[in-house]
This record gives C-alpha cells, structure tokens and sequence, in this order.
C-alpha cells in the first residue's frame, strides 16, 4: 500500500513540476527548477518509480548542457539502483547515458575506462545499437588524439563485427567512421565510397536521424574533391530526407535547414554562381532572426564574405560594423580584429583610403602585440630549456663526485672521464642555445618583413589599385591558424580544464575537422598536443612567479589541467624533471 502511495505522489509530483515549468521565466529557469524538484523528490520513491525519476533528473541535466560532478554522481546512483534492483534495462540506459555524458565531456581518461564494461553488457543483452554508437565514440577518441592506424585498425574490426552480427546499422556505423578517419588523413577520394555507403544503409533502414548527421560528411567530402553537381544533387536529397524527418516529427529542424542553405550558397559561390548563392543568403535573412546566436553569426560572416568576393562593397562595410559590434559584445577579440582588417580592406576599395589607413594602423599593432608575445613566449623557452639543461648536467656532475668519493683513487679515472663528458655535452647545449637565439632573430626579421608587406600593401589600398579577391585554400588554413593561435595566447582559454571546443569553432567560424587538419598540416601536431604545450608554458610562468605557498597542484589547475597525475607526466616527459623540482632550482 505504501509502495502504490509513493507512486501515486511520484507521478503527482511531476505534473505539478511541469505545470509550474509552464510558468518559468526562461529555459535555464525551467531546468533548474525541474532538476531541483526531482533531486528531492528520489529519496522518497522506491522501485520503477525512482528508476523513471532519475531517467527524468539525467535527461534535464543532459538539456541543461550539465558536465559537472553532480552529473555525474546522478549518473553512477542511477546506474547503482538498476543494479541493485536487477533491471537489465535501466541499467543499459544509465550505461549509455553515462558514455554519452563522458564522450561529450571530452573526458577521455573515464571514457577509455568504463568502454569495456559496456561493451560486454551491451554484447551480453543485445543491445546492439547502443553498443556500435560507443564504439564508434571509441573510434573518436583515437583519431581526435591523431592515432590514425589504430582507429582504421579498430573501424576494420567494427565493421566485420557489424556483418557477421547482421546488424546493418552497425555497418552504416563503421563505414561512416572509417569515412572520418580517411578524410582527416587528407584521403578524401578514398573516403568518398564509405560515406556513400554510410548514408544508404541508414535510409534503407530507415533511421532518418543518422542520416541527416552522415550527409555532411559526404558533403564535405565531394566539396572537397570539387564534385559540384553531386554536391548539389546531395544537397537535394538531403532536402528531402529533412522533410521527411519534419513530418514525423512534428517539428521543424530549423537549425538544419539553415546549415542545409547555407550549404547551397557556399556551393554555388564556389561554382562562382553568385545569383543562386544570394538567393539562399536572401532566403536565410527571412528567418535569421530565430537562429540561435551562433548560427545567427555564422550566417552573418559567410554573408560578408559573399559581398566582398561580388564587390558589394557597400553592403559590405554596413556588415562589418554590425559584425563588429557583435563580436565585441561577445568579448570574442580575435573574431573583432578579423572583422576590422575586413573593414580597412572595404574601406580602400571604396575610395577612402585615409580611414583604411588609419583602421590598419590599428590592426597591425594588434598583430604586432600578438606576435611579440608569441616572440617573447619562444624566448622564455628558450632561457627554460637551457636551465633545464644545466640542471641535468649538474645532477649528472655531483653523481659523478660521489661515485669519485666512494670509488676512491680507482675510479678517479672515472671522474675525469664523466667530467669530460659533461664538460663537452655542456659545450654542444650552449651551442645549440646560440643557434636557438639566432633562429629568434631571425623570426624578429620575419615579423618586420611581414610589417613591411602589410605597409606595401597599404600604400596600394591608397593608390586604388585594383587587386584579386580570391582568397586561396592555402591563405585561408593560414589565416585560421593566425586567428586560432591569437584566441589561444590572447584570451588564455587553454587555462580552462573544462574548454568548450563547440564554443572556440563557432568563434573561428570553422569546424572541427578542417582545423584539426589545418593544425596537423601546419604544426605537425594535435590540437591537443598544441594546447598542451600552451598550458605547460603558461605552468613555469606560474611556477617562477607564484610563491612556495601556492602549491604546485594549484598551478597546474590554473594552467588548464584537470588532473595532477596528468600534469607531473607531461611535465616530466617534455622537461625531465618534475614541477617541484623545477621550481626548486628556477628559485635557487
């Protein structure tokens, strides 16, 4: 009787919750309000009733975009009570909710840990789709940390699993991740037949939902190859297969038809069919309005690009300004410079060349201000790398004094012969440190040609000398990679253990993808190779200036680390010696 009453109150409870949601003043407010209510109303249900509760508290936190510890710890109780109730398939729904939260986290350590049991549950109870969405996630991790051979190795395995299980959506997986991986690999060609594979398979089963995420894949990837017509077809397919999806639904995926028609107007700008490509920009600014801001600012910029490469220079100054302000608004300080460097550029094909002028003076000062702090981040390094050094050398020396010590006049000979060892490994570190400063100035010399090119360049805006606009695949990866480093140093995101890649993408107007490529291309290194290095640069500034008070675990969170364990290695890996030890010489 008491287990029906508690029930009963469970399902009372959350109508009321809902009809009060009815009256929230925002979304936010509507989940917070919904999350607190039900965090205290599981401790007084029992059975199916507390199961469903805490499938309701997870999908709340899961919309409220929640990666924090409480998630998570909703996450393991829900997990723990289908398990002690013994209920196979709430426990395979708290299992994937959990891989989902940690997948979206980017927390790989925690990811990579919990996947085996997963798999085996899922493999165990036959929940196949769940168990290929993972492995899929699986496949991400690997190439996102730049581990090519082994995701390929790991696609391979998923997909003869998908077909000997017959489990067609799991091939779909499989041939889709394979796609991914080649196309990072700059293997586009390649990739091509996977994707296609990928979107047939899913709208023979019909799964709609995964099809409209595979179609930009194979989108990208025909782009790439310059396969106009097929894009366009693709793109006409796609256009059917969403509305298709709108109808089941109920609701319209405004979000995707943006991107789907902003598609078509890149696509017909590439074809330099500039009619058609404004008639989508024209159609977009009729429900610009009820984009999302990030989309809204995407749109907004692709629009700018689309004036100045038409020559609607007018309409492209009114632009600037309006994207300027937004960006300033939003603090997002790199984004503002590209868009005044846009400006200047205007400005001089309209004739007003003293505002252009005086506009690049204020942008090369901002890239002047960049790259000397870039010059000025390398010099440090270079002053650490050759304390570091000494330090080793002088560990090595005293070693060799105690051997001296005990070995007594026998190993004298020894001694001198270490001590000639360090004397002519010391000679080649200060070498190599005098050809390291004279590789500074020669970036120094570089920065003042590129100051005398923007000043050439100037000078022609002024004497209106008609210029392509044209802007090349290879100045393009360059100016992203400019755009992307000044967002890095200037505003200091990598000291956020928590980076929000979602938010730095929509801020370079890029995607994932290209500029995974683009850093691998140009650095010869993964985005998260390259922020590592910015965090553990930005840890010795720490380490010299903070006091002994202020722990080294302390530094390391400051510096965007999550993890302390992590930190000492990549530390110890990258100097050979660890933080304390560091800071313990820098300070002698």
């Amino acid at each position: 009787m008491l287990y029906e009453y508690k029930n009963t109150l469970y399902l009372l409870s959350l109508y009321c919750l809902f009809v009060l949601s009815a009256f929230a003043q925002n979304e936010s407010d509507e989940h917070r309000h919904a999350i607190d209510s039900i965090r205290a109303l599981i401790p007084t249900l029992e059975g199916e009733a507390k199961l469903k509760a805490y499938a309701e508290l997870t999908n709340r936190q899961d919309a409220a975009n929640d990666f924090s510890d409480s998630h998570l710890q909703t996450l393991n109780d829900y997990l723990a009570e289908a398990q002690r109730q013994k209920n196979a398939e709430k426990e395979g729904d708290a299992r994937l909710a959990k891989a989902y939260f940690l997948y979206n986290k980017k927390d790989e350590a925690a990811f990579l840990k919990d996947i085996p049991d997963f798999l085996a549950f899922a493999s165990k109870h036959g929940r196949w789709k769940n168990y290929f969405t993972v492995y899929e996630q699986l496949i991400d991790f690997h190439t996102i940390a730049g581990k090519y051979d082994e995701a390929l190795r790991m696609v391979e395995d998923m997909y003869r699993e998908g077909r000997e299980r017959r489990f067609p959506l799991g091939v779909a997986m499989a041939a889709r991740s394979m796609g991914e991986t080649l196309q990072l690999m700059n293997r586009y060609a390649d990739a091509e037949p996977f994707h296609r594979e990928a979107v047939a398979v899913f709208e023979g089963e019909n799964d709609l939902a995964q099809a409209i995420v595979s179609y930009p894949n194979l989108l990208n990837t025909l782009r790439r190859l310059k396969k106009y017509d097929e894009t366009l077809a693709l793109l006409t397919r796609w256009e059917e297969i969403q509305e298709k999806r709108d109808r089941q639904t109920g609701i319209v995926g405004q979000d995707d038809w943006f991107l789907m028609d902003l598609n078509y107007a890149n696509v017909y700008s590439a074809m330099k069919k500039y009619d058609e490509a404004g008639r989508y920009y024209q159609k977009i600014s009729t429900y610009a309005d009820r984009l999302k801001p990030s989309n809204k600012e995407d749109y907004l910029y692709r629009l700018l690009m689309f004036y100045e490469t038409t020559e609607q220079w007018t309409n492209a100054l009114a632009l600037t300004d309006t994207l300027y302000r937004i960006e300033t608004e939003l603090n997002f300080r790199a984004k503002a410079l590209s868009i005044l460097n846009h400006k200047a550029y205007t400005l001089g094909y309209l004739g007003r060349g003293a505002e252009s002028a005086e506009l690049y003076e204020v942008y090369i000062h901002q890239i002047d201000s960049v790259r000397r702090a870039e010059q000025s981040t390398r010099v440090d390094e270079l002053r650490t790398q050759f304390e570091v050094d000494r330090h080793i050398l002088e560990k090595e020396r005293e070693h060799s004094y105690m051997l001296a010590a005990l070995a007594g006049c026998l190993l004298l000979g020894g001694l001198l012969t270490g001590w000639v060892f360090y004397s002519r490994r010391l000679a080649r570190k200060n070498r190599g440190l005098v050809r390291q400063i004279l590789e500074q100035d020669c970036v120094a010399k570089e920065l003042e040609q590129k100051e005398e090119e923007l000043h050439r360049y100037q000078t022609l805006l002024k004497q209106q000398n008609p210029e392509n606009t044209d802007e090349t695949e290879s100045e393009a990866e360059t100016e992203l990679l400019k755009r992307f480093k000044r967002l890095m140093q200037d505003s200091r995101v990598f000291t956020n253990p928590d980076l929000n890649w979602k938010s730095i993408i929509q801020e370079l107007n890029t995607n994932e993808v290209y500029l995974r490529e683009t850093v691998k291309q140009r650095f010869g290194c993964t985005i998260g190779d390259y922020i590592n290095e910015l965090r553990l640069n930005h840890a010795r500034v720490l380490l010299v200036q903070k006091s002994e008070k202020y722990t080294v675990e302390a530094i390391a969170f400051d510096s965007g680390f999550n993890s302390r364990r992590t930190f000492y290695r990549l530390f110890y890996k990258q100097y050979g010696l660890s933080p304390s030890e560091y800071r313990k010489q820098i300070n002698k």
